[in-house]
């Protein structure tokens, strides 16, 4: 920071300090998030200095964020403006919709709304028609939707996820498997919510009848990805690498994640060339609706629903029911539940569900995978029987201690450092 602070004046300088601020401020926003009251450090400090540090409030450090993303948005190049061989860099927008996830942590829901506004006002952005193809090398960083993303470089700066995340059949690791309440998240076609009961659910396609998104982000037993059929089932036995089973590593689940990838091969499991976004115009029209809802004194009318909400389930690979309910307790579930399926596995749902203050609800119990009511060894390899009658695979249990696991320790190496980071 200080060496661009000497150089000459110019555009360039203004845009590189806006980056530094902006890209300072997203980590303090993120300690904030995790350990509540941490140091706020804002100028270059001593060895001796560092380790005497103390510790400011979590409110002030959001307020101080908020300010430095506002101020950061003010020096910064519109999305429309950053070229193409500039993909990643930060943009006004950016900046602005960090601010907004700030002020949604801090309750300000004005302010909050009215920088997302800002964005939508810009007229920048927009919905992308097709959905999968924001997560994937070719075209996530190419359209007008993804503001702000992370885009890896296949044998220079490349991404391991592959490695981690796909079957073992796939040379992967499957050290993330999605849960069946995700599964179960997803909507019929028609809107309305999926139940087990419901005559459209078909246990040997759990897919069919579905809001398309479920396809685009998970995959399971009998779907076809990457040109092969995939076995998750109990009953499965010809590969052991690919039976659902606690020994293997196919699936803990019966669920693996298809979101950031395509049907084309990757050579380099270990470098691959990933797009994770970080803030979507999807997650903008979101936000500011919730916003408005959380403002006691904004009005939600169809309109309002129809450029927010309606405009992320309407883009045309998905093109699910309008939303029409405009009473703000039940909308406030809507969006909860839309932001659940739309946002999966960008790395947002943890900070909504603590933002939110249920972690303590919705992250303890039993936890359950894809079902298999067909199964006739299910009973038998499975750890316990789902006692709902649906046949779901049981994976574990977690719990989450209320107040305790809503604020992260500062780990133990650093309070040996300094006390003053001590509670």
């Amino acid at each position: 920071m200080k060496g661009i602070e000497n150089a000459a004046e110019s555009d360039n300088k203004k845009r590189l300090i806006a980056e530094a601020r902006f890209l300072r401020a997203t980590q303090y926003h993120y300690l904030a998030s995790y350990f509540k009251n941490v140091p706020l450090v804002t100028t270059v400090l001593t060895g001796e200095e560092a380790n005497v540090v103390v510790k400011e409030t979590q409110a002030n450090i959001l307020s101080w964020c908020a300010a430095e993303f506002v101020a950061a948005a003010a020096d910064l190049p519109r999305f429309k403006d950053i070229p193409a061989g500039e993909v990643g860099r930060a943009c006004k927008q950016a900046a602005l919709a960090f601010a907004g996830r700030t002020y949604m942590l801090m309750k300000d829901w004005s302010n909050a709304a009215d920088v997302y506004e800002e964005i939508i006002n810009y007229g920048d952005n927009e919905i992308h028609a097709t959905y999968s193809e924001l997560f994937v090398p070719k075209t996530g960083t190419s359209n007008k939707e993804n503001i702000f993303l992370i885009a890896y470089k296949e044998n220079y700066f490349g991404s391991g996820l592959p490695q981690h995340i796909l079957s073992a059949k796939d040379g992967g690791w499957s050290l993330s498997n999605p849960a069946g309440g995700l599964f179960e998240a997803y909507e019929f076609v028609d809107g309305t919510p999926f139940s087990y009961d419901d005559p459209r659910y078909n246990p040997n396609n759990l897919g069919e009848n579905r809001d398309p998104r479920l396809d685009y982000t998970i995959y399971y037993n009998g779907a076809t990805f990457m040109g092969t059929e995939y076995r998750m089932s109990p009953d499965y036995e010809a590969s052991k690498k690919e039976c659902i089973d606690y020994a293997s590593e196919a699936s803990r689940t019966g669920f693996m994640w298809r979101k950031y990838f395509d049907e084309n091969p990757i050579a380099d499991l270990q470098s691959y060339s990933a797009v994770n976004p970080v803030i979507r115009y999807a997650e903008v029209l979101l936000s500011y609706l919730e916003c408005l809802v959380e403002d006691g004194t904004a009005t939600v009318d169809q309109s309002v629903l129809d450029r927010t909400i309606n405009k992320v389930r309407g883009r045309a690979d998905v093109n699910m029911p309008g939303i029409t309910e405009t009473n703000k307790d039940k909308l406030r579930e809507i969006i909860r539940k839309e932001r659940r399926v739309e946002l999966a596995f960008e790395g947002i749902r943890f900070w909504d569900i603590m933002r939110w203050n249920i972690a303590h609800e919705v992250l303890v119990g039993e936890i359950w995978g894809a079902p298999y009511p067909y199964s006739a060894s299910y009973a038998t390899k499975t750890k316990q029987v789902d006692p709902t009658g649906n046949c779901r695979w049981y994976v574990g249990r977690r719990d989450f201690r209320n107040p305790e696991d809503y604020t992260w320790p500062v780990p133990q190496g650093e309070q040996n450092i300094n006390p003053n980071l001590r509670d």
